[in-house]
């Protein structure tokens, strides 16, 4: 009885362990583009920085417009996931900024996390297209 229960354990790591531990390492700072569009106003064009500690599924650290200006990376996941038949490594989290919480939603695609955040506060909603690269 023992056996089968770990042969079970065994079979349910084995499938869930590529999803987690394939993901390449994210961990370093990451500086880049950040296109914001708050309610119907045009586009405005802003810098990113984003400093993350990536372990297993978990990504923490800090993201703000500079070095000097972050807040917390909030129940940030990085996970492994099947596109077009490619591996795609999923990144979102939470950053709360002047009391409005940001999801981002990004994809490491070709060195670069890209995506989408977006947040809503007092009626009004923005939404973001991102662009990071890893700073050398």
């Amino acid at each position: 009885m023992k056996l089968n229960r770990f042969a079970s354990a065994l079979v349910a790591v084995v499938l869930v362990a590529p999803a987690v531990f394939a993901a390449e390492d994210l961990t370093g700072k990451w500086s880049g583009s950040f296109v914001i569009t708050m309610d119907s106003n045009p586009p405005q064009d802003k810098l990113i920085h984003m400093v993350a500690t990536h372990k297993g599924a978990e990504l923490t650290g800090t993201v703000g417009p500079d070095p000097d200006q972050q807040v917390a990376i909030v129940e940030g996941k990085v996970v492994t996931a099947k596109e077009a038949g490619k591996d795609v490594t999923k990144v979102t989290f939470h950053a709360i900024a002047e009391g409005a919480p940001i999801h981002f939603d990004l994809a490491l695609i070709d060195g670069h996390l890209k995506g989408k955040a977006k947040a809503e506060n007092d009626g009004h909603t923005m939404s973001v297209v991102v662009d990071m690269t890893r700073v050398k």
